[in-house]
């Protein structure tokens, strides 16, 4: 069964939907750069959410899975390092404004590895820990 509708609206003013766009588009172009790039200026470490995540990784994660992320991120190697020192390093990279597309990045790959662990045909190909 198929069903169509049409609707038609009638507008007294013609320069109604004209108007809007040139109003939006007057205030787009008032707007300095600075109003429309996000700023980290009011970026802050917060030290709960920094424990947590230590907590996290040393709960959830490890050693190896935590010498993966610190050479992902181009820290060095982790030989001779206590766990905690690692996850350390690792929490205090992670806070800086500056770092967020890589941390970003390496939770969405963290994820889609841990997708392709849990599937029984794919699984075979992959080697991690």
């Amino acid at each position: 069964m198929q069903i169509t509708c049409n609707a038609m609206v009638e507008s007294s003013d013609n320069n109604c939907p004209n108007s809007t766009i040139d109003d939006i588009m007057q205030e787009f172009q008032a707007l300095e750069v600075g109003e429309i790039v996000p700023s980290y200026e009011n970026y802050q470490l917060d030290a709960d959410s920094c424990m947590a995540q230590i907590k996290n990784f040393e709960l959830n994660y490890t050693t190896k899975q935590l010498a993966l992320i610190y050479e992902y991120y181009g820290l060095g190697r982790t030989t001779k390092m206590k766990k905690l020192e690692v996850i350390q390093s690792i929490v205090f990279y992670e806070c800086v404004p500056e770092n967020i597309d890589m941390v970003e990045r390496r939770i969405l790959l963290w994820e889609y590895m841990c997708e392709l662990k849990d599937d029984p045909l794919l699984k075979k190909y992959i080697i991690a820990p």
